[in-house]
Protein backbone atom coordinates (compact mmCIF):
# COMPACT_ATOMS: atom_id res chain seq x y z
CA UNK A 1 0.00 0.00 0.00
CA UNK A 2 1.52 2.93 -0.61
CA UNK A 3 0.24 6.66 0.59
CA UNK A 4 0.87 9.68 -1.12
CA UNK A 5 2.71 12.67 0.58
CA UNK A 6 1.13 16.15 -0.18
CA UNK A 7 1.62 19.90 0.18
CA UNK A 8 -1.25 20.63 3.05
CA UNK A 9 -3.39 24.37 2.51
CA UNK A 10 -0.74 26.09 4.70
CA UNK A 11 -0.25 29.98 2.60
CA UNK A 12 -3.00 32.53 2.60
CA UNK A 13 -4.97 32.99 -0.35
CA UNK A 14 -2.60 34.51 -3.01
CA UNK A 15 0.95 33.76 -1.31
CA UNK A 16 3.39 31.59 -2.56
CA UNK A 17 4.53 28.25 -0.56
CA UNK A 18 7.72 27.85 -1.13
CA UNK A 19 9.54 24.27 -0.55
CA UNK A 20 12.04 24.45 1.38
CA UNK A 21 13.64 20.97 1.81
CA UNK A 22 13.41 17.24 2.15
CA UNK A 23 14.54 16.39 5.93
CA UNK A 24 14.66 12.80 5.10
CA UNK A 25 16.22 11.01 1.46
CA UNK A 26 14.69 9.05 -0.90
CA UNK A 27 14.52 5.33 0.27
CA UNK A 28 14.65 6.32 3.93
CA UNK A 29 12.02 4.51 6.66
CA UNK A 30 10.69 7.38 8.57
CA UNK A 31 7.33 6.85 11.01
CA UNK A 32 3.85 8.62 11.49
CA UNK A 33 4.22 11.92 13.01
CA UNK A 34 8.07 12.62 11.90
CA UNK A 35 9.25 16.03 10.43
CA UNK A 36 10.10 14.84 6.76
CA UNK A 37 10.12 18.08 4.64
CA UNK A 38 9.92 22.28 5.37
CA UNK A 39 7.29 24.42 3.64
CA UNK A 40 8.30 28.80 3.79
CA UNK A 41 4.38 30.81 3.49
CA UNK A 42 6.39 33.99 3.37
CA UNK A 43 5.53 34.56 6.73
CA UNK A 44 7.03 31.76 8.89
CA UNK A 45 8.61 27.90 8.21
CA UNK A 46 7.14 24.97 9.03
CA UNK A 47 8.09 21.26 8.89
CA UNK A 48 5.42 18.99 7.77
CA UNK A 49 5.20 14.88 8.96
CA UNK A 50 4.46 12.19 7.69
CA UNK A 51 1.12 10.49 7.71
CA UNK A 52 2.33 7.07 8.01
CA UNK A 53 4.94 4.43 8.72
CA UNK A 54 7.32 3.57 5.74
CA UNK A 55 9.62 4.43 3.05
CA UNK A 56 9.79 7.76 1.64
CA UNK A 57 10.26 7.27 -2.31
CA UNK A 58 9.88 9.41 -5.51
CA UNK A 59 10.65 12.32 -4.19
CA UNK A 60 9.27 15.07 -6.82
CA UNK A 61 10.00 18.02 -5.83
CA UNK A 62 13.57 20.52 -5.26
CA UNK A 63 14.36 23.47 -2.73
CA UNK A 64 12.36 26.65 -4.15
CA UNK A 65 10.07 25.29 -6.61
CA UNK A 66 6.78 26.74 -5.48
CA UNK A 67 4.38 24.07 -4.80
CA UNK A 68 0.59 24.20 -4.50
CA UNK A 69 -2.28 22.58 -1.79
CA UNK A 70 -2.91 19.29 -2.45
CA UNK A 71 0.05 18.39 -4.79
CA UNK A 72 1.75 15.20 -4.83
CA UNK A 73 5.23 15.61 -4.51
CA UNK A 74 6.34 12.04 -3.02
CA UNK A 75 5.48 8.71 -1.75
CA UNK A 76 5.38 6.40 1.33
CA UNK A 77 5.23 3.23 0.68
CA UNK A 78 5.29 -0.25 2.70
CA UNK A 79 8.79 -1.23 3.26
CA UNK A 80 8.46 -4.36 1.30
CA UNK A 81 7.07 -2.62 -1.82
CA UNK A 82 10.06 -0.49 -1.87
CA UNK A 83 12.57 -2.46 -3.12
CA UNK A 84 13.41 -1.47 -6.22
CA UNK A 85 9.59 -1.38 -8.25
CA UNK A 86 9.42 0.85 -10.84
CA UNK A 87 6.53 2.94 -10.37
CA UNK A 88 5.53 6.55 -12.15
CA UNK A 89 4.35 9.44 -10.26
CA UNK A 90 3.07 13.08 -10.95
CA UNK A 91 5.66 15.80 -10.93
CA UNK A 92 4.77 18.78 -9.91
CA UNK A 93 3.93 20.31 -13.65
CA UNK A 94 1.87 16.66 -13.55
CA UNK A 95 4.02 14.62 -15.90
CA UNK A 96 4.33 10.68 -15.33
CA UNK A 97 7.81 9.88 -13.93
CA UNK A 98 9.84 6.56 -13.59
CA UNK A 99 10.31 6.26 -9.85
CA UNK A 100 13.73 5.39 -10.98
CA UNK A 101 14.48 8.02 -12.97
CA UNK A 102 13.35 11.10 -10.22
CA UNK A 103 15.92 8.62 -7.82
CA UNK A 104 18.77 9.49 -10.13
CA UNK A 105 17.89 13.51 -10.87
CA UNK A 106 16.98 13.79 -6.79
CA UNK A 107 20.89 12.78 -5.98
CA UNK A 108 22.58 15.70 -6.77
CA UNK A 109 19.89 17.39 -4.60
CA UNK A 110 19.44 14.97 -1.73
CA UNK A 111 18.53 16.16 1.34
CA UNK A 112 16.51 19.45 0.01
CA UNK A 113 18.58 21.73 -0.70
CA UNK A 114 20.28 22.78 -4.43
CA UNK A 115 24.67 22.82 -4.32
CA UNK A 116 26.59 25.69 -3.61
CA UNK A 117 30.28 25.83 -4.56
CA UNK A 118 32.31 26.24 -1.41
CA UNK A 119 34.98 29.34 -1.48
CA UNK A 120 38.11 29.21 -1.43
CA UNK A 121 38.33 25.65 -3.33
CA UNK A 122 36.26 24.16 -0.65
CA UNK A 123 34.41 21.14 -1.93
CA UNK A 124 30.34 21.76 -3.10
CA UNK A 125 27.86 22.20 -0.15
CA UNK A 126 24.53 21.98 0.48
CA UNK A 127 22.81 24.73 1.88
CA UNK A 128 18.79 25.52 2.73
CA UNK A 129 17.86 29.08 1.41
CA UNK A 130 16.78 30.49 4.96
CA UNK A 131 20.75 29.15 5.97
CA UNK A 132 22.04 31.07 2.66
CA UNK A 133 20.09 34.30 3.34
CA UNK A 134 20.91 34.68 6.85
CA UNK A 135 24.75 33.34 6.33
CA UNK A 136 25.11 36.28 3.40
CA UNK A 137 23.55 38.42 5.68
CA UNK A 138 25.19 38.15 8.83
CA UNK A 139 28.92 37.65 6.37
CA UNK A 140 29.29 33.99 7.54
CA UNK A 141 31.40 32.03 5.28
CA UNK A 142 29.46 28.79 4.90
CA UNK A 143 32.55 26.56 3.76
CA UNK A 144 33.46 26.55 7.41
CA UNK A 145 29.87 26.06 8.61
CA UNK A 146 29.09 22.02 9.82
CA UNK A 147 26.07 20.85 8.08
CA UNK A 148 23.72 18.62 10.58
CA UNK A 149 20.98 18.01 7.61
CA UNK A 150 20.59 14.64 5.33
CA UNK A 151 23.59 14.46 3.88
CA UNK A 152 25.40 17.08 4.94
CA UNK A 153 22.52 19.94 4.47
CA UNK A 154 23.59 22.96 5.96
CA UNK A 155 20.47 24.79 8.23
CA UNK A 156 19.48 27.74 9.35
CA UNK A 157 19.72 26.34 12.75
CA UNK A 158 23.28 25.97 11.40
CA UNK A 159 23.94 29.05 10.91
CA UNK A 160 22.81 30.13 14.20
CA UNK A 161 24.85 28.22 16.08
CA UNK A 162 28.20 28.63 14.23
CA UNK A 163 26.70 32.68 15.03
CA UNK A 164 26.89 31.78 18.64
CA UNK A 165 29.92 29.72 18.87
CA UNK A 166 31.69 33.05 17.27
CA UNK A 167 33.90 29.69 15.16
CA UNK A 168 32.99 31.02 11.34
CA UNK A 169 34.52 33.64 9.38
CA UNK A 170 32.64 36.69 7.82
CA UNK A 171 33.56 37.99 4.92
CA UNK A 172 36.59 40.37 6.77
CA UNK A 173 38.20 37.19 7.38
CA UNK A 174 38.07 38.04 11.17
CA UNK A 175 36.27 35.81 13.52
CA UNK A 176 32.52 36.17 13.45
CA UNK A 177 31.27 38.58 16.67
CA UNK A 178 34.81 37.26 18.11
CA UNK A 179 34.61 38.98 21.66
CA UNK A 180 30.61 39.88 21.63
CA UNK A 181 28.50 39.07 24.05
CA UNK A 182 25.26 36.88 23.89
CA UNK A 183 23.18 40.44 23.55
CA UNK A 184 25.56 41.66 20.74
CA UNK A 185 25.31 38.60 18.45
CA UNK A 186 21.66 38.10 19.10
CA UNK A 187 21.51 41.75 17.42
CA UNK A 188 23.53 40.26 14.79
CA UNK A 189 20.07 38.21 14.01
CA UNK A 190 18.17 40.93 13.51
CA UNK A 191 18.41 41.60 9.90
CA UNK A 192 17.37 37.65 9.74
CA UNK A 193 13.93 38.70 11.07
CA UNK A 194 13.71 42.00 9.67
CA UNK A 195 14.29 39.79 5.99
CA UNK A 196 11.13 37.84 7.76
CA UNK A 197 9.13 40.90 8.50
CA UNK A 198 9.63 42.80 5.27
CA UNK A 199 8.79 39.59 3.38
CA UNK A 200 5.54 39.28 5.81
CA UNK A 201 4.56 42.54 5.19
CA UNK A 202 4.51 42.85 1.40
CA UNK A 203 3.11 39.23 1.43
CA UNK A 204 0.30 41.04 3.14
CA UNK A 205 -0.05 43.43 0.87
CA UNK A 206 -0.23 41.49 -2.22
CA UNK A 207 -3.36 39.74 -0.56
CA UNK A 208 -5.06 42.48 1.18
CA UNK A 209 -4.91 44.08 -1.75
CA UNK A 210 -6.28 41.24 -4.22
CA UNK A 211 -9.54 40.92 -1.42
CA UNK A 212 -9.69 44.92 -1.30
CA UNK A 213 -10.25 44.68 -5.32
CA UNK A 214 -12.15 41.46 -5.60
CA UNK A 215 -14.58 41.51 -2.62
CA UNK A 216 -17.47 43.92 -2.28
CA UNK A 217 -17.04 44.58 1.69
CA UNK A 218 -19.95 45.90 3.72
CA UNK A 219 -19.63 46.43 7.85
CA UNK A 220 -21.74 46.00 10.78
CA UNK A 221 -20.76 46.84 14.45
CA UNK A 222 -22.36 46.56 17.68
CA UNK A 223 -21.43 47.75 21.00
CA UNK A 224 -21.23 44.93 23.35
CA UNK A 225 -21.48 44.96 27.32
CA UNK A 226 -18.13 43.02 28.20
CA UNK A 227 -18.24 44.21 32.07
CA UNK A 228 -18.47 40.58 33.20
CA UNK A 229 -16.68 39.23 30.39
CA UNK A 230 -13.68 40.86 30.53
CA UNK A 231 -13.61 40.52 34.38
CA UNK A 232 -14.21 36.59 34.34
CA UNK A 233 -11.82 36.23 30.93
CA UNK A 234 -9.14 38.03 28.96
CA UNK A 235 -10.34 40.26 26.43
CA UNK A 236 -9.79 37.98 23.33
CA UNK A 237 -10.55 34.70 24.93
CA UNK A 238 -13.93 36.04 25.81
CA UNK A 239 -14.03 37.64 22.23
CA UNK A 240 -12.80 34.56 20.26
CA UNK A 241 -15.40 32.22 22.64
CA UNK A 242 -18.14 34.75 22.38
CA UNK A 243 -17.59 34.55 18.35
CA UNK A 244 -17.08 30.68 17.89
CA UNK A 245 -20.23 30.42 20.07
CA UNK A 246 -22.49 32.72 18.04
CA UNK A 247 -20.96 31.03 14.40
CA UNK A 248 -22.12 27.34 16.30
CA UNK A 249 -25.68 28.80 16.93
CA UNK A 250 -25.75 30.13 13.49
CA UNK A 251 -24.62 27.12 11.37
CA UNK A 252 -25.82 29.33 8.31
CA UNK A 253 -22.36 31.88 8.91
CA UNK A 254 -19.86 29.09 9.21
CA UNK A 255 -18.52 28.68 5.75
CA UNK A 256 -16.00 29.48 3.54
CA UNK A 257 -15.25 30.22 -0.01
CA UNK A 258 -13.79 27.01 -1.78
CA UNK A 259 -13.10 28.11 -5.77
CA UNK A 260 -16.38 29.92 -6.56
CA UNK A 261 -18.62 27.94 -4.41
CA UNK A 262 -19.45 28.84 -0.63
CA UNK A 263 -19.45 25.64 1.66
CA UNK A 264 -20.69 24.92 5.04
CA UNK A 265 -17.82 23.99 7.58
CA UNK A 266 -18.21 21.10 10.39
CA UNK A 267 -16.00 22.55 12.79
CA UNK A 268 -15.64 26.20 14.25
CA UNK A 269 -12.25 27.45 13.54
CA UNK A 270 -11.23 30.96 14.65
CA UNK A 271 -7.50 32.57 13.16
CA UNK A 272 -6.49 35.20 15.34
CA UNK A 273 -4.26 37.81 14.11
CA UNK A 274 -0.54 38.12 16.00
CA UNK A 275 1.72 40.69 15.54
CA UNK A 276 5.43 38.91 15.63
CA UNK A 277 9.03 39.64 15.20
CA UNK A 278 8.59 38.21 11.97
CA UNK A 279 5.43 39.88 11.01
CA UNK A 280 1.68 39.38 11.21
CA UNK A 281 0.74 35.54 11.32
CA UNK A 282 -2.83 34.34 11.21
CA UNK A 283 -2.81 30.90 13.40
CA UNK A 284 -5.80 29.38 13.38
CA UNK A 285 -7.55 27.56 16.85
CA UNK A 286 -9.08 24.34 15.98
CA UNK A 287 -12.69 23.27 16.51
CA UNK A 288 -13.54 25.47 19.99
CA UNK A 289 -16.68 26.35 19.59
CA UNK A 290 -19.02 24.65 23.32
CA UNK A 291 -15.18 23.75 24.65
CA UNK A 292 -15.11 25.16 28.17
CA UNK A 293 -13.21 28.64 29.18
CA UNK A 294 -10.50 27.00 30.22
CA UNK A 295 -9.42 24.96 27.23
CA UNK A 296 -10.39 27.97 24.83
CA UNK A 297 -7.93 30.26 27.02
CA UNK A 298 -5.51 27.41 26.84
CA UNK A 299 -5.89 27.27 23.57
CA UNK A 300 -5.62 30.75 22.65
CA UNK A 301 -2.48 31.34 24.92
CA UNK A 302 -0.73 28.48 22.87
CA UNK A 303 -1.61 29.57 19.82
CA UNK A 304 -0.08 32.58 20.45
CA UNK A 305 3.38 31.74 22.03
CA UNK A 306 3.55 29.62 19.09
CA UNK A 307 3.43 32.34 16.46
CA UNK A 308 5.79 34.93 18.44
CA UNK A 309 8.11 31.86 18.48
CA UNK A 310 7.95 31.07 15.07
CA UNK A 311 6.79 27.83 15.92
CA UNK A 312 3.80 27.35 14.28
CA UNK A 313 2.60 23.96 13.04
CA UNK A 314 0.55 22.61 10.48
CA UNK A 315 -2.63 22.63 12.17
CA UNK A 316 -2.15 25.84 13.24
CA UNK A 317 -2.87 26.83 9.44
CA UNK A 318 -5.00 26.49 6.84
CA UNK A 319 -9.41 26.91 6.15
CA UNK A 320 -10.89 28.30 9.03
CA UNK A 321 -14.65 29.74 10.18
CA UNK A 322 -13.63 33.95 10.55
CA UNK A 323 -10.76 35.64 11.06
CA UNK A 324 -10.36 37.92 14.66
CA UNK A 325 -8.10 41.16 14.80
CA UNK A 326 -8.26 42.37 18.60
CA UNK A 327 -6.69 46.03 18.51
CA UNK A 328 -7.87 46.68 22.57
CA UNK A 329 -4.96 47.21 23.59
CA UNK A 330 -4.01 50.09 21.82
CA UNK A 331 -5.73 53.57 21.40
CA UNK A 332 -8.39 52.60 19.13
CA UNK A 333 -12.20 52.21 19.77
CA UNK A 334 -13.33 50.93 16.64
CA UNK A 335 -11.53 50.12 12.86
CA UNK A 336 -12.82 47.76 10.33
CA UNK A 337 -10.45 45.28 8.60
CA UNK A 338 -9.65 44.19 5.39
CA UNK A 339 -11.55 40.54 4.67
CA UNK A 340 -8.95 37.64 4.98
CA UNK A 341 -9.61 35.83 2.20
CA UNK A 342 -11.20 32.65 1.68
CA UNK A 343 -12.97 34.08 4.88
CA UNK A 344 -16.31 35.87 4.27
CA UNK A 345 -16.34 37.32 7.43
CA UNK A 346 -13.45 39.16 9.90
CA UNK A 347 -14.02 40.52 12.83
CA UNK A 348 -12.00 43.63 14.72
CA UNK A 349 -12.26 44.61 17.88
CA UNK A 350 -11.48 48.17 19.62
CA UNK A 351 -10.30 49.16 23.25
CA UNK A 352 -12.68 48.92 25.93
CA UNK A 353 -14.05 51.69 27.59
CA UNK A 354 -16.75 52.95 30.00
CA UNK A 355 -20.50 53.94 28.50
CA UNK A 356 -23.46 54.61 30.07
CA UNK A 357 -26.12 51.86 29.76
CA UNK A 358 -29.55 51.39 30.97
CA UNK A 359 -30.13 48.48 33.25
CA UNK A 360 -34.10 49.10 33.31
CA UNK A 361 -34.56 51.35 35.84
CA UNK A 362 -31.41 54.06 35.68
CA UNK A 363 -28.77 54.25 33.91
CA UNK A 364 -25.38 53.02 35.14
CA UNK A 365 -21.09 52.99 34.26
CA UNK A 366 -20.63 49.82 32.09
CA UNK A 367 -17.52 48.64 30.42
CA UNK A 368 -17.85 48.16 26.38
CA UNK A 369 -16.41 47.20 23.27
CA UNK A 370 -16.84 47.95 19.81
CA UNK A 371 -16.83 44.66 17.31
CA UNK A 372 -17.35 45.36 13.88
CA UNK A 373 -17.59 42.90 11.26
CA UNK A 374 -16.36 43.00 7.57
CA UNK A 375 -18.47 40.85 5.43
CA UNK A 376 -18.07 39.69 1.65
CA UNK A 377 -21.67 40.42 0.56
CA UNK A 378 -21.30 37.33 -2.13
CA UNK A 379 -21.92 35.50 1.11
CA UNK A 380 -24.43 36.82 3.09
CA UNK A 381 -27.20 39.57 3.18
CA UNK A 382 -27.23 42.42 6.02
CA UNK A 383 -29.58 40.36 8.26
CA UNK A 384 -28.00 37.27 8.63
CA UNK A 385 -24.67 39.13 9.91
CA UNK A 386 -26.59 41.44 11.88
CA UNK A 387 -28.55 38.14 13.91
CA UNK A 388 -24.61 36.72 14.21
CA UNK A 389 -23.91 40.09 15.88
CA UNK A 390 -26.56 40.16 18.17
CA UNK A 391 -26.35 36.80 19.24
CA UNK A 392 -22.20 37.22 20.25
CA UNK A 393 -23.29 40.90 21.81
CA UNK A 394 -25.86 38.34 24.05
CA UNK A 395 -23.16 35.55 24.59
CA UNK A 396 -20.52 38.46 25.95
CA UNK A 397 -23.45 39.47 28.39
CA UNK A 398 -24.36 36.47 29.50
CA UNK A 399 -20.98 35.12 30.57
CA UNK A 400 -21.31 37.52 33.46
CA UNK A 401 -23.85 35.34 34.65
CA UNK A 402 -22.26 32.02 34.04
CA UNK A 403 -21.08 30.05 37.09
Amino acid sequence: MAIDVIVPEVGEVGMDVTFVGWLKSEGDFVRSGEPIFELDTEKTTIEIEALADGRLVDLAVRPGDIVRPRQVIARIVEAEESGGVEVAVPRAEGIATPAGQLAEESASVQGGAPVEEGRSGQSPFRVSPRAKRLATEAGIDLARVRGTGVDGLITEADVRAALHAGGVSGRSGATAFEGLDAGSAAAQEAPASQDRRERSRRAVAVSTTDTWRAVPHFYLTVEADVTGAFRRLRPTVAIVAAIARALQAHPECNVAWRGDELVGRSSVDIGLLVDTPNGLLLPVIRDIAGRPFDEVEAAVEAAVTRARAGALTVDDMGPRSTTVSNLGMFAVDRFAAVITAPDPLTFAVGRARVAPRWDGSAWVPRQVVDITVSVDHRAFSGAAVAQLLGTIERVLAELEGEP
